[in-house]
């Protein structure tokens, strides 16, 4: 940051199909409530349509849409104390580990990334490519596996990272 300015962070959601728009609002208040850092909060609809619902997900990371890191919280995601020090990463890509799979591997709920364009030819580009291809690898259309497809497991769990804070 310039001048000792704080950067903003970009906080995501998505809204489609029958989720109520009262979760989008308190999912806004409830970062209100529970964080000092500076954030703008973007609302994006799951865009394109032909991609299965939690694969437009990877809408956030098309080239440009970004320059300043990036939160994505599930609107079933709730917020019961501050979290200024998760809002404090910085790194390439961070989620939740599955809480289902014995090894690291990657869930989803949370999200956060420094936008590039190497992200966004890994996890963006290729479903531009071979839809078909994408949704075999996602197996069917989720994030989760298209994460884990693309990135690995070598990357930072938000559990691992702050282990005082609890999801499931």
């Amino acid at each position: 940051p310039l001048g000792g300015a704080t950067m903003v962070v970009n906080i995501v959601a998505f809204h489609w199909g029958d989720w109520p728009m009262g979760e989008v609002r308190r999912l806004y208040r409830d970062l209100v409530k529970h964080t000092t850092v500076p954030f703008s909060f973007i609302v994006l609809n799951g865009e394109p349509e032909y991609l299965p619902r939690n694969l437009r997900k990877m809408e956030m990371f098309k080239p440009g849409l970004f320059r300043n890191q990036v939160f994505c919280f599930d609107l079933d995601t709730r917020i019961v104390g501050n979290i200024d020090e998760i809002l404090s990463y910085r790194g390439d890509f961070a989620t939740l580990q599955d809480w289902y799979e014995d090894a690291p591997a990657a869930g989803g709920g949370i999200v956060s990334f420094r936008p590039h364009v190497a992200l966004s030819r890994v996890l963006w580009t290729p479903l531009q490519m071979d839809l078909a291809k994408c949704l075999k690898v996602s197996k069917g259309g989720s994030e989760r596996y298209w994460y884990r497809a693309q990135l690995g497991t070598d990357i930072d769990y938000f559990q691992d990272m702050y282990p005082g804070y609890m999801s499931w």
